[in-house]
C-alpha cells in the first residue's frame, strides 16, 4: 500500500469515528440510487476529476471526507437535474479539493457547480498531400 492509500485509509477511519458520534441518517440523509450512503475519503490535493468520477459511479449523492489538521471536513456532491444557472460555479477536473473547500467556506451556503470541460482551439494542420493548401505542405 502506497503512502497516499494509507493517508486515505486514515481519513476513512476519521470519518467513521466522526459518524459514530452523530446520527448519520439524520445529518446525512441523501443516498445514491441504491439507497446507500457513499463516503469517499479524499486528500486535499486530490483533483475534483477523481471526485466527479466517484459521483458518476455512485449515481447519487457522495459524501467526501477530507482531512483538516486533526479533524475531518465532510462535503457533499449531489447531482443537479437542471441546467447550469448563470451564477453557477465552474469546477475543472484538475482543481484540487482543498480549493473547493476554501470556496465553500467563503460562501457558507450551498453552491451549484458544474463540471467545466476544457476549452480548446482546434486547427487542421495537415490535410495530406492531396490538399496543397495544407499548412504543412511546404514543410516537405
Amino acid at each position: 500500500m502506497d503512502a497516499r492509500a494509507r493517508e486515505r485509509l486514515a481519513v476513512a477511519r476519521m470519518a467513521l469515528r466522526l459518524l459514530r458520534h452523530r446520527d448519520f441518517r439524520n445529518e446525512l440523509p441523501d443516498t445514491n440510487a441504491q439507497g446507500e450512503h457513499v463516503i469517499v475519503p479524499a486528500l486535499p490535493d486530490d483533483t475534483m476529476g477523481e471526485l466527479f468520477a466517484q459521483l458518476h459511479a455512485a449515481k447519487g449523492t457522495v459524501y467526501v471526507a477530507v482531512p483538516d489538521g486533526d479533524d475531518v471536513v465532510i462535503i457533499t456532491l449531489t447531482p443537479v437535474r437542471q441546467a447550469a444557472r448563470p451564477d453557477s460555479c465552474p469546477i475543472y477536473r484538475h482543481m484540487e479539493v482543498k480549493m473547493v473547500i476554501d470556496y465553500l467556506r467563503m460562501c457558507r451556503t450551498p453552491v451549484t457547480c458544474y463540471e467545466a470541460l476544457p476549452n480548446v482551439t482546434m486547427q487542421l494542420l495537415d490535410d495530406g498531400p492531396a490538399h496543397p493548401d495544407s499548412l504543412l505542405a511546404d514543410a516537405t
